[in-house]
């Protein structure tokens, strides 16, 4: 469980909570959050494996990604 932590919380708040902080605020810019919600997503993973799952949202990712950029987000 602690290896999933290490991946999913940033380096800044992990440290913090090791260090026994609890609550604590610090500007770090501005950030973008997209949620989605992929059509049939069911459907994608009772007819694929998990590697090609993974494959697909990693192309998923980086269109989004290639998106952000060319807009300037």
């Amino acid at each position: 469980m602690k290896s999933i932590i290490n991946i999913l919380i940033p380096n800044l708040v992990r440290s913090r909570l090791t260090d026994g902080k609890k609550n604590f605020v610090e500007t770090q810019g501005e950030a973008t959050l997209i949620f989605i919600d992929l059509d049939d997503f069911d459907n994608l993973v009772n007819q694929h494996s998990g590697k090609e799952l993974i494959e697909l949202l990693d192309k998923v990712y980086n269109a989004f990604d290639q998106l952000c950029d060319s807009n300037g987000i």
